[in-house]
């Protein structure tokens, strides 16, 4: 991306397009895996309830270089900037100990490669640990 774009600008959001996004919008599950049934509470990850689920995200490589950069934060059209298979959130923690955000379930599809404007405001949700203000 670099090579085509430039180096990525200090307080950048860095977003991931891996073209999931289409599934947000259509019926089959966005995750693969299993979905939810009619009224059913248990928002629990599907790993912890035996189902392969498998959508792409960042690695921690990636992340670990993309970070070198200063970036604010990461965004990414899946539900987690993890693979779903992942048991171990090390993207997650990296980006969250870092004190930088992540932006889940984004419409990239319309979105530059390079030169956007985001403007990111954290949700007031009392008792969300996934939206702390």
């Amino acid at each position: 991306w670099e090579a085509k774009h430039g180096r990525i600008p200090a307080g950048a959001l860095v977003c991931l397009r891996t073209g999931w996004d289409v599934r947000n919008e259509q019926s089959r599950p966005a995750t693969n895996g299993q979905q939810l049934k009619e009224g059913q509470q248990d928002a629990a990850p599907a790993q912890q309830k035996g189902v392969n689920q498998h959508t792409p995200g960042f690695s921690v490589q990636t992340v670990q270089y993309i970070m070198e950069r200063q970036i604010a934060g990461l965004g990414i059209d899946t539900a987690s900037t993890d693979v779903s298979n992942s048991t171990n959130f090390f993207v997650q923690k990296l980006v969250l100990n870092a004190d930088k955000f992540q932006i889940k379930n984004l419409d990239l599809c319309r979105v530059p490669a390079s030169g956007g404007l985001a403007i990111v405001a954290p949700l007031k949700l009392a008792g969300a640990v996934q939206a702390p203000v």
